[in-house]
């Protein structure tokens, strides 16, 4: 039998998109777009599943209470260039996922992405904000 999930309540806070230079006009964009996530209380989060809406590729930041719960995800996180520090640090749990193989083309513009616990850099747990 396959595991149930249970979807996690949270606030969301953008898409924001990046501007390069504060003094060019708000109309000109990066194409880049922060999107956060905030959960009322510390969550496991075990996989993550959304529709893709044109994004070529992502980097997933997430901030974790409390220190890291294997040497695993210590060995993991500095690997991939992560650093580990205290909870309030953004750290890296997944490095530039490829979402559309090539971003001029249609080809998973709009797919239905889940991202398992095995994708992860480290483990999520205790994630206070995406």
């Amino acid at each position: 039998m396959a595991p149930t999930y249970l979807p996690i309540t949270y606030a969301k806070r953008g898409p924001n998109f990046l501007q390069i230079d504060e003094y060019l006009s708000s109309s000109v964009t990066s194409g880049c777009c922060v999107l956060d996530l905030n959960f009322p209380q510390p969550e496991t989060i075990e996989e993550i599943q959304f529709r893709n809406f044109y994004t070529s590729s992502f980097t997933l930041l997430v901030k974790q209470e409390g220190p890291f719960t294997t040497a695993r995800d210590q060995v993991s996180a500095n690997a991939e260039g992560g650093v580990l520090r205290g909870k309030q640090d953004w750290i890296v749990a997944i490095r530039n996922r490829v979402l559309m193989e090539n971003p001029h083309y249609e080809t998973g513009s709009q797919d239905l992405v889940t991202i398992g616990a095995g994708e992860f850099m480290i483990s999520l747990q205790g994630v206070s904000e995406i």
